[in-house]
Formats: structure tokens, C-alpha cells, sequence
């Protein structure tokens, strides 16, 4: 009888096994949107509300978008409430909160606002699908980038919309992959408009792609020459220096200059600008020996981005922006287990560096689904026992740690081993 079951056990799912040894990149694909579309109503910092409530001034009040910073998100945000206010009561959105006791649509809500963020996502799924054409390599580079625990992390629990940028950075490298770059540097220009933090990637995509001088000056007018306009006329026009000011002085562009090395009479080495402005030399060097040079922005992107979560502080969030970028460097098995082990790694550790802000942000993001969980504050459980500061920085040393193993190794696979390109092309040395 047990021999009977085993063999009918076997017999159906053989099948199951060939479809899905076949369909991996589809199996990939529906295991990320199962794992999203679970999260989703269910988790959220309080920052989605905040910009969900700037969206809906823009839909329902008649607030300009250019009020605000990061105008691509809040336009999409509000087109989205637009089409929610089609289907439901736009009175279900208010409150903006994330209390079920205070709005009893609360959960339904955060499915719907992130529902562009998920959009952006699957077609970043497709870009990286063509920007790698062999097809091992689509198959361990879309596993690394949508089964992401960072990312998911990112979009679909904390509820933040990386994914906008995201998209936009991934399509610029596909459009110059296909020699447009003209119209790469265009498309990146909206990555930068969506996440003006990724302003820090432009000196490496200028001088990794390829074109003489004038065409070079082009790519930067191009890119720069929208996020100009919008500031100027934001500062001009209506009078609104806000966003410039948060350009040059705030907080979160602060974080760059977070770390330094005191050398005497009260002057500092920034950290971050010290070996940003070395790895500019690099790329400079390099770019010059290579035929294809523009092979290499994923890696470049990939070094900057790691070098910042190294030595600076940042948000957990803007630990996905690296993702889609070292999930273009990964092409066999062994590398995407070293990944995603220091990913794993990373994400253990991800606790105690949600203890540094006050409140609940590591409990708050359950507020959604228990209130009385999203209202304790380990932080301050925690005070009671030990430094809170040096805990948290401990969690940070580790996680800035498994970053430099992970800028090791691809360092290590794209310059030491000498036949790794990333388009495969050999480089002209």
C-alpha cells in the first residue's frame, strides 16, 4: 500500500517537476508576487501615509506637485488615488492612518497605494530578464532581485516606492546596452527626479558610456537639464526653496557627510567623498582600457552604493537601490549563493539598526495588523539594559561589514578574474 501511494506521489508530481525545471523564470515570478501580495495590506511605516496624503492634495485639492519634492511618485501616487476614488469611496482614504480603530479600510488602503510600487516592480523584473540574455543568467539574476529579502523589505513592508527609480535606472542601462544613449541618459535624468540620491551615480554612467566629449557634455545636459528646470522654476516661479534647500542642506543629502576623520584643528576627511572621488579616479582609468565600457555601469553603480551603506547613515529603505544593480553582475550559481547569503545576513542584523530611530519603527511597521505590537518600542525596552547607541552600532558595524564582503567579491569576479565582462565582450586591453 505504502509502495502504491509512493509510486502515485511520483507519478504526479514528475510532471510538476519538468514544468517547473522548464518554468523557472516563471516559477521565480509567481513566488515574488505570492510574497508581495501577502505583505502588502498588511505592513507600512507611517512615511506612506505622509505621501499619500501630499497625493492627495495634488488629486482632490488642486495642490500644484511641484509643492513637493520627488514629483514622479507623487504624481503616480496621485493618478493612483484618482482611479481608487473610481472604485471606491475616496472618503475611505481619511484618515491616512495606519490604526484599523481610526480607519477601518486601513489594510485595503495600503494594498491599493502599493499597487504602483508593485507595477514598477514586475517591469523592472522584465528589464533585467532582457538586459541578460543568456538564460542561466536571467534565471540568477531574477532570483536575486525578486525573491530580494532587502527589497521586498523595502517596498512592501517599511512601504516605500524605490521601485519608481529603480525602473528608471535599470531602463537607462538597457537603452544604452542598445546603443541609444542619448535616450539612456534622458530616462536616467527621471531616476534621479524620483530619487535625487541618485544624483551620486552620474559622474560613473557619464564616464563609462561611450562618446567623445561633446557627446559626453550632451548626456549631462540631458540628464541634469530637467532637474534644473523643475528647481528653478520651484524657486523662481513659485517661490518654493524647499527642495533646494533639502538639495544642499538636509538631512538625508547630510548623510553623506555623516562620517569623517578628524585631522586637527577642527577640520574633517569625509569618508564617503574621499573614496567616492577615488573610485571616480578609478572608473576614469578603467574606462579607458576597456572596448565596451559601459559593460561596467552595474558594477560602478553597484561599488558607489556599497561604499555609501559602508560608511554613512542612511535609511533602510535606500538599502534596495543596490539590488537591481548586483543582480546584473550575478551569471552562475555559486555567486548567487554568496549574495543572497550576505543579503540573509544582512537582514538578521536589520532588528537592531531599526532600534536607532525613537518611537516603534521596528514594531511600528505591525501597527496595521496589531496595534498593541506596532505601540511597543524596543528601543526604549531596550535602554533599560544597555547603551541603546552602542547596540545599534554594533548592528550597523556588522551590516557595513557583510557590505564590504559583498564590494569584495564583486570586485573580486569582474577585475581579478581576468575573462569576466558583463555583456560578454572582451575587454580591450
Amino acid at each position: 500500500m505504502f509502495n502504491n501511494l509512493l509510486g502515485t506521489i511520483k507519478r504526479y508530481t514528475k510532471p510538476i517537476a519538468e514544468y517547473i525545471k522548464k518554468h523557472k523564470i516563471l516559477l521565480i515570478l509567481i513566488l515574488g508576487l505570492i510574497i508581495r501580495l501577502a505583505l502588502m495590506p498588511f505592513f507600512a511605516h507611517g512615511d506612506i501615509l505622509s505621501t499619500y496624503e501630499r497625493a492627495y492634495k495634488i488629486a482632490f485639492e488642486g495642490k500644484s506637485i511641484l509643492s513637493y519634492g520627488q514629483i514622479i511618485p507623487h504624481l503616480i501616487e496621485a493618478l493612483n488615488l484618482k482611479i481608487y476614488a473610481i472604485l471606491f469611496d475616496r472618503n475611505n482614504l481619511i484618515p491616512f492612518t495606519l490604526l484599523n480603530s481610526e480607519n477601518s479600510c486601513t489594510n485595503s488602503n495600503l494594498f491599493f497605494f502599493k499597487l504602483p510600487y508593485l507595477i514598477f516592480d514586475i517591469f523592472s523584473f522584465i528589464t533585467i530578464y532582457l538586459i541578460t540574455k543568456d538564460k542561466k543568467q536571467q534565471i540568477y539574476s531574477l532570483t536575486y532581485y525578486f525573491l530580494n529579502p532587502i527589497l521586498i523589505f523595502a517596498v512592501y513592508v517599511f512601504g516605500r516606492y524605490e521601485t519608481i527609480p529603480i525602473l528608471f535606472a535599470l531602463l537607462s542601462i538597457y537603452i544604452i546596452k542598445k546603443n541609444r544613449n542619448l535616450l539612456g541618459a534622458i530616462v536616467f535624468s527621471l531616476a534621479i527626479i524620483s530619487r535625487i540620491p541618485f544624483l551620486i551615480l552620474l559622474p560613473f554612467l557619464i564616464l563609462l558610456v561611450e562618446g567623445n566629449m561633446k557627446k559626453k557634455i550632451l548626456y549631462i545636459i540631458s540628464i541634469l537639464l530637467p532637474v534644473i528646470a523643475i528647481l528653478s522654476y520651484k524657486t523662481i516661479i513659485l517661490h518654493n526653496d524647499s527642495e533646494l534647500d533639502w538639495i544642499l542642506n538636509g538631512k538625508h543629502v547630510n548623510f553623506f557627510f555623516g562620517s569623517s576623520i578628524p585631522t586637527g584643528e577642527g577640520s574633517e576627511l569625509y569618508i564617503f567623498l574621499m573614496l567616492y572621488i577615488t573610485l571616480i579616479f578609478i572608473t576614469c582609468k578603467i574606462s579607458k582600457s576597456y572596448k565596451n565600457s559601459q559593460a561596467l555601469i552595474p558594477y560602478f553603480f553597484s561599488s558607489v552604493l556599497l561604499i555609501y551603506y559602508i560608511t554613512s547613515f542612511y535609511h533602510p529603505q535606500y538599502l534596495a537601490w543596490v539590488i537591481p544593480f548586483i543582480s546584473l553582475l550575478i551569471d552562475n550559481k555559486k555567486d548567487l549563493i554568496k549574495h543572497y547569503a550576505i543579503n540573509i545576513a544582512i537582514v538578521s542584523f536589520f532588528p537592531i539598526l531599526l532600534t536607532f530611530w525613537d518611537g516603534s519603527l521596528l514594531l511600528g511597521i505591525f501597527q496595521p495588523v496589531s496595534e498593541s505590537i506596532g505601540s511597543i518600542s524596543l528601543r526604549e525596552v531596550i535602554k533599560n539594559y544597555y547603551d541603546i547607541n552602542k547596540f545599534t552600532n554594533i548592528g550597523k558595524t556588522f551590516i557595513s561589514s557583510f557590505f564590504t564582503l559583498q564590494l569584495f567579491l564583486i570586485t573580486k569576479n569582474y577585475f581579478l578574474l581576468k575573462n569576466k565582462t558583463f555583456f560578454n565582450n572582451d575587454p580591450n586591453r
